[in-house]
């Protein structure tokens, strides 16, 4: 292994240790042979649209998709603020090119609108998906 390479490496390495974020959009589906661990996560975000105070919307899914060389590892999975809920299969290491899935519901309690995300928070970095619904009245 050269001297470039390995100058190279160190410089890809701390540049990822520092922002971590340019694992996430760097790294596309067979981009990435010796980077490490990567996600992609889609959809960017979720509108709920308009729900009807005291009925819960149909599930919506966000995927996850593990890229990279390494497996990811998910540390947590929450949802913030109030209205939504969410669950997941994703297991706390996830394979390479493996997915999981998180189900978000939107059930409304006040006429208003709401705002939340799910927060994701991996060895390759922290996914925030923002999450959009509105209460109204029956």
């Amino acid at each position: 292994m050269s001297m470039t390479t390995i100058r190279f490496k160190l410089f890809v390495s701390l540049l990822v240790s520092m922002f971590p974020i340019l694992a996430v959009s760097a790294v596309g589906p067979d981009a990435c042979t010796r980077c490490g661990p990567g996600y992609t996560i889609s959809p960017q975000s979720l509108d709920f649209g308009i729900q009807t105070i005291g009925t819960q919307s149909p599930s919506k899914a966000i995927s996850v998709r593990s890229v990279g060389s390494l497996p990811l590892k998910i540390s947590k999975i929450a949802e913030v603020g109030a209205g939504f809920t969410q669950i997941n299969n994703c297991p706390g290491t996830l394979p390479k090119n493996q997915f999981c899935t998180i189900h978000v519901i939107f059930a409304p309690t006040k006429v208003k609108m709401y705002s939340g995300k799910i927060k994701m928070i991996t060895n390759a970095g922290t996914a925030i998906v923002p999450l959009t619904g509105t209460g109204v009245a029956q």
